[in-house]
């Protein structure tokens, strides 16, 4: 009997073990890690990722446009190569110009990574020199600028060179009163152009061009040795006006050379000598004014002396220097 109650007992001990071996067991998963992101250096972060830019990418567009960049998230670290950024604590960064050139080539970076932009930018006018309105001589260049480089550029007056984003207006005389350009220029193959119209005054006063002075040494007149100085003067705006082209001499360091005898001098007593001339054109050139100055009337001992002189042009009816005046013309004078 005591047999028997063995062999049951072995028999359930199998069964259930191999019950137990047969049967699928359900072992709980690891529980989802909760990480503290303000305390962990292990923290894997999204890169956020370009998703649309306004205008979007090959428009036409203003120098002074914004462009509006947008991300799935908040960029960080964003650095652009032309304009200034703005707007940079949200998903969507603003780029400000103004943007110079006939194309915008945008370059956009920021932590894990970088698109590439282009646009391409309408011509604007920017300013011109003289500023508009101004009162100009006779003779003077205007030199337009804009955002970019002018193509298929047209201009009503006078001649025009284009270098680069500037346009140089010239002409040989501008006739006295109103004078205005009208402009007309386009972009490149997809930008766009424009016009501008720029208003002038030229000036009436009496105006004074030097444009040549040279000088013959060691001339000798009625037993005088000296200088003939020679000027090519081009004037307007003072036609049957008297006028006179004078030459002021001073020493090499400035100082005044001074008159003793009152023969070639100004009123102020510097050494001079000049010429009277009166125009009967307008504009009138005069191709050679020349006068002589004797070298005794340097009033000098004996030695070397480095002297200069300059040139310029007094208008007798309003008793005043016209504006324009020579270079400085230097030279040693030697008395032995």
């Amino acid at each position: 009997m005591k047999s028997l109650c063995y062999i049951i007992g072995f028999a359930l001990t199998c069964i259930l073990t191999v019950t137990i071996c047969g049967c699928d067991i359900d072992v709980p998963e690891d529980p989802p890690l909760v990480v503290d992101n303000k305390g962990s250096d292990n923290i894997t972060q999204s890169v956020a990722k370009f998703r649309s830019a306004l205008p979007s990418n090959g428009s036409k567009i203003d120098p002074n446009s914004e462009i509006r960049i947008s991300f799935s998230s908040i960029p960080k670290n964003v650095s652009v190569n032309r304009g200034t950024i703005e707007n940079t604590n949200t998903s969507t960064i603003k780029v400000k110009g103004p943007f110079t050139g006939n194309e915008l080539v945008l370059e956009v970076k920021w932590d894990g990574g970088s698109e590439t932009l282009r646009y391409f930018l309408n011509i604007e006018y920017i300013g011109a020199t003289p500023s508009e309105g101004s009162t100009i001589k006779p003779r003077t260049d205007i030199t337009v600028s804009f955002t970019g480089q002018p193509k298929k550029v047209f201009v009503n007056r006078g001649k025009f060179i284009v270098t680069g984003n500037t346009i140089k207006i010239t002409d040989d005389w501008w006739n006295r009163g109103p004078l205005s350009f009208a402009i007309e220029w386009s972009g490149n193959a997809a930008g766009t152009g424009g016009s501008k119209v720029l208003k002038y005054t030229v000036s009436d006063n009496p105006i004074a061009y030097i444009e040549r002075v040279w000088v013959n040494h060691n001339i000798s007149v009625d037993g005088k040795k000296g200088m003939r100085i020679h000027v090519k003067i081009t004037v307007a705006n003072m036609p049957f006006e008297d006028g006179r082209v004078i030459a002021y001499f001073e020493h090499s360091n400035g100082a005044d050379l001074k008159d003793l005898n009152n023969k070639f001098n100004a009123a102020n007593g510097q050494v001079s000598v000049g010429r009277d001339f009166r125009p009967r054109f307008d504009p009138a050139v005069f191709e050679d004014i020349d006068f002589f100055m004797p070298y005794s009337e340097f009033h000098l001992g004996q030695g070397n002396w480095d002297l200069k002189f300059k040139v310029r042009v007094w208008h007798k009816v309003d008793g005043e220097f016209i504006e324009d005046e020579s270079e400085y013309f230097t030279f040693t004078y030697r008395k032995g």
